[in-house]
Order: C-alpha cells, then structure tokens, then sequence
C-alpha cells in the first residue's frame, strides 16, 4: 500500500502527467488521499510492530503534520520564497518554478495557513541537493534514522525469540 502511494505522487508530479488538464485538477486531492493512505499504514506499523513502534509514531506525526498544512492550504504546501532563494538562489525565485503545470508546492504568502508547518528551512547551498523543509519533514527524516538504527540494532537472535517467555 505504501509503495503504491508513493508510485501514485511520482506518476502525478513528473512529466508528461504533469501537464496534463486533469491532472492539473485533480492532482492536489490525489495528492491528499495518497498522505492519508500513508498515515494509515504507518499508523498499522506502529500497533503491530512493538520494536519500532516510537520510530513509526515520530514518522506518523511528521507526515501528519505535512498532510495538516497540505490540507490547510488547498492541497499544496506553500513554500517560503525566502527559504527557496536561500537554498537554490533568487533566480529560481524569479522564474515563477510553480507555473505552468502540477507541483505539490506553492509559494507562501500572506495567505498562507499554518506557516510554521510550511517548507520554511532551507538546507545550505554547499549541500549536493539542496531543499527546503518543513518541521513535519524533519520529523520523517528523524523518524525513519530512528527505524534504520532499531532495525540495525535488533539482532537475528531477538527477531527469533520475540514473544517468547
């Protein structure tokens, strides 16, 4: 379920998709069905999968909190043009990036609900792929560490014996 969630968001926003009239209509809804199909499964992960269950919680919150700000703002996240310069310069601000055909991310403006939840930290220039991120981004992030080092830690032994008194 979660792979086809994500197969979902990578047809839709990459071209030609992209540009089509209906998906330009309908993409910000697909968009939010495709999150609240992802908070269901992490939400199953974390009843049955006890090991990682504070991991799988730190992720539900941070894509929960994206899928707030997303809903909150007509199922675009508004994106700090303040932020965008830092990380990719004040041309790419300039070009108007978010015309022409379906993005998940908008600029920010006066209007913009929830900011503090919005795509307002850019990553340094010096980094290979430079973005903006928001507070519920950092969470997945930190969230999914979290997953990859319990999973590192659990030994083939604990796997084995879970359960068993």
């Amino acid at each position: 379920m979660l792979l086809a969630a994500f197969a979902v968001e990578l047809v839709l926003y990459n071209p030609p998709m992209n540009r089509l009239d209906w998906a330009i209509a309908a993409g910000p809804s697909i968009w939010v069905l495709s999150k609240v199909l992802m908070l269901a499964v992490f939400f199953r992960n974390a009843v049955v999968d006890e090991y990682r269950r504070p991991a799988w919680l730190v992720i539900f919150v941070g894509v929960a909190l994206n899928t707030l700000a997303i809903l909150a703002n007509g199922g675009h996240m508004p994106q700090s043009p303040e932020a965008a310069a830092a990380a990719w310069g004040a041309d790419y601000v300039r070009a108007d990036a978010y015309s022409g055909h379906l993005e998940n991310v908008s600029w920010m403006g006066p209007d913009s609900r929830l900011p503090w939840l919005c795509d307002i930290l850019p990553l340094p220039r010096w980094l290979p792929r430079p973005n903006v991120l928001s507070i519920g981004d950092v969470l997945l992030a930190a969230g999914v560490g979290g997953w990859i080092l319990a999973s590192a830690l659990r030994t083939p032994d604990a796997v084995g014996n879970a359960g068993k008194s």
